[in-house]
């Protein structure tokens, strides 16, 4: 990871921080399964601004409708629908809704479960992602290293 990088990364973690402090609104997964494809797709209201979560796969995203201002360690973008892009592993995104916006993301499992495709697809944080890149690479020492299975 570069420094721009690290500095980009610190910059949506502190973006979330500040987030969590302001009123929450939910915004409702709808999910589908077909053929070990799992879809979850989302309508975000606009003028909300939301955080993502950290990814432990590659996956494939579609932006269905709307438009969306969006932020990641690299940088920032305007995504406007129609919009089709692969989000690799480790990108936590931050999002302000320009317009409603309807964003889906795909994900290769034979899973059904939402809790059991979170436990195998998301990290909580970028310490335990890193933990699990150094698990799928054998780096370390895995006798001692702690490596939780995520």
């Amino acid at each position: 990871m570069t420094t721009l990088q690290k500095v980009g990364r610190d910059k949506v973690l502190a973006l979330e921080k500040a987030m969590l402090e302001q009123p929450q609104i939910e915004i409702v997964a709808v999910e589908y399964f077909c053929g070990g494809v799992y879809a979850r797709e989302i309508t975000i209201p606009k003028g909300t601004a939301l955080v993502g979560e950290i990814h432990l796969k590659d996956q494939i995203n579609v932006v269905s409708k709307g438009s969306i201002k969006v932020v990641t360690e690299d940088g920032e973008k305007i995504i406007r629908a129609p919009s089709t892009f692969i989000s690799k592993a480790g990108v936590k995104r931050a999002g302000y809704a320009i317009t409603d916006t309807v964003w889906t993301e795909f994900i290769a499992t034979e899973l059904t479960n939402e809790d059991d495709i979170r436990q195998e697809f998301i990290a909580p944080d970028y310490e335990a992602f890193d933990k699990q890149l150094e698990k799928q690479h054998g780096l370390g020492s895995h006798s001692d290293s702690g490596i939780n299975s995520i």
